[in-house]
Order: C-alpha cells, then sequence, then structure tokens
C-alpha cells in the first residue's frame, strides 16, 4: 500500500500543478473561453480531492491487519490510473 500512497499524493501535488497550470493559461479570445477554464480548473480540483481520499484511504498504518488490504487487483488498477493521470496532465497542462 506504500507505493499507491506515494503515486496518490504526486497525483494530488500534479492536480494543484493543473489548477495553477490552468489558472495562468491565456486562450484564443472566444465567448466560451473563460467558462471552459473555469470548468477544467473545476474538473483538476476534483481530482485534488480525489486523490487526497485515496492517500488517506492508502497510507501506512503501523496495526494494519493481512484481511483488512484491499484486493490485488484494486491496486494494481489505482496504480495504473495514477500513472495515465500523471502522463495527461504532463501532456495536456504542461507541454
Amino acid at each position: 500500500m506504500r507505493p499507491l500512497f506515494i503515486m496518490s499524493l504526486i497525483c494530488a501535488v500534479m492536480s494543484l500543478l493543473a489548477i495553477f497550470g490552468l489558472s495562468v493559461t491565456t486562450f484564443v479570445p472566444t465567448p466560451d473561453a473563460e467558462s471552459e477554464r473555469t470548468l477544467m480548473m473545476s474538473v483538476a480540483g476534483v481530482f485534488f480531492l480525489v486523490w487526497l481520499g485515496v492517500a488517506f484511504w492508502a497510507r501506512p498504518r503501523t496495526t494494519a491487519a493481512a484481511h483488512s488490504l484491499p484486493p490485488r487487483w484494486l491496486r494494481r488498477s489505482l496504480m495504473g490510473f495514477s500513472v495515465v493521470y500523471l502522463l495527461a496532465v504532463f501532456v495536456f497542462v504542461i507541454g
């Protein structure tokens, strides 16, 4: 669970970076440009809250029993989704 905790914290930081990157981005002036930017920033804010929730859920515990661990397929799918999310933030916001 420790790698999932670390990746979810990294994804939360990348969500904040996406919010800040989108807030300073200028678009071609169209009537809907400001509302589209606000929508993208709010979606990044929701992803920030989701990744913080995953980090809280996957945090290392000192008294974690073996039966309290989530299934392996769930942990692997969250790790895969976090890698895809990081690449998407790199491509669409930073790049």
